[in-house]
């Protein structure tokens, strides 16, 4: 009679546990479907806005581009085109280039080969802070300590500055991930050598990690590609200029002209024409992350 008591006491809990298995599994799977629907909301939503903006950029731009092709490449603001702006955008990523690559190579050096320097997180400090300070800030100091105190005139040399300002945190900090990659053992290889760290750093660990190195120096150019708001009060010209002395125009700039003065057409144009270098970037950086992957398998 005990035994046939227990026996039904464990029935009784097992079947108990159970159902309190089964409601479980049945609030985790509605949890589940709740949460599935939300993210996929969130990313019908989301698809949906490019969506709006694409069908509105091409429905616009493109009617506007065929009916002035090809003078809209070539011709000036003055006379309707965005030839200024298509060029001065490059000279302004290439002068930028010129200054904050270097730069934010040897900072990344410096924070990854240096790492028991007293500098070292000081200086790690200031790259995240400046990478998280908006950009119009970025071009107020620049327009202050170069034009108001008259060093430089207002033109693209400056903007292309305010530029390699904001793109040099980005490099530094994205380059020194990057140098974490490489093992210790190149390293402690060169040093064994009696090679100086330094010569070890530019011909042992950046070879190693080239194409790493190009990905984040593409996606800085693509970070600054959209600025405006450091270069809006700095620089811009509806004329065709390859003086980096003197004013210059760009892409995102050229945009805010045109719909200040209603011409909404021509802007929507410049955007698809934006929007088609900002491809053409994040293709190359894919490009170049394949390649790097491939490389280092095999």
């Amino acid at each position: 009679m005990e035994q046939t008591n227990t026996l039904t006491r464990e029935a009784v809990y097992e079947g108990a546990r159970s159902e309190r298995e089964q409601r479980r599994l049945v609030w985790r799977k509605a949890t589940n479907l709740m949460v599935t629907g939300l993210f996929s909301l969130f990313a019908i939503i989301a698809v949906g806005v490019l969506l709006e903006i694409l069908v509105r950029m091409f429905t616009q731009a493109i009617p506007m581009i065929f009916a002035n092709f090809p003078g809209f490449f070539t011709q000036s603001g003055l006379d309707g085109g965005i030839a200024q702006d298509i060029l001065g955008t490059l000279e302004l990523l290439a002068m930028a280039a010129v200054i904050a690559v270097p730069l934010g190579i040897a900072v990344a050096i410096y924070l990854s080969e240096y790492k028991d320097e007293r500098l070292t997180e000081p200086t790690r400090f200031v790259m995240d802070l400046l990478a998280q300070t908006p950009s119009i800030i970025v071009g107020l100091v620049v327009y202050t300590l170069f034009i108001s105190h008259r060093i430089l005139p207002k033109s693209g040399l400056v903007g292309a500055i305010a530029l390699a300002v904001i793109m040099l945190p980005f490099i530094a900090r994205t380059v020194e991930e990057i140098l974490h990659l490489v093992p210790d053992t190149l390293r402690e290889a060169g040093l064994a050598l009696g090679t100086p760290r330094w010569r070890v750093a530019l011909r042992v660990v950046i070879p190693t990690v080239l194409p790493g190195i190009m990905t984040g120096v593409v996606l800085s150019l693509a970070r600054v590609a959209g600025e405006t708001a450091p270069l809006i009060f700095i620089t811009y010209s509806f004329n065709i200029n390859f003086d980096p002395m003197g004013q210059m125009g760009y892409i995102t700039g050229g945009i805010y002209q045109d719909a200040v003065k209603g011409d909404f057409a021509t802007a929507w144009s410049a955007t698809l024409v934006l929007m088609v270098v900002i491809a053409a970037i994040s293709l190359t950086i894919r490009y170049l992350t394949s390649r790097g992957r491939g490389t280092n398998n095999a």
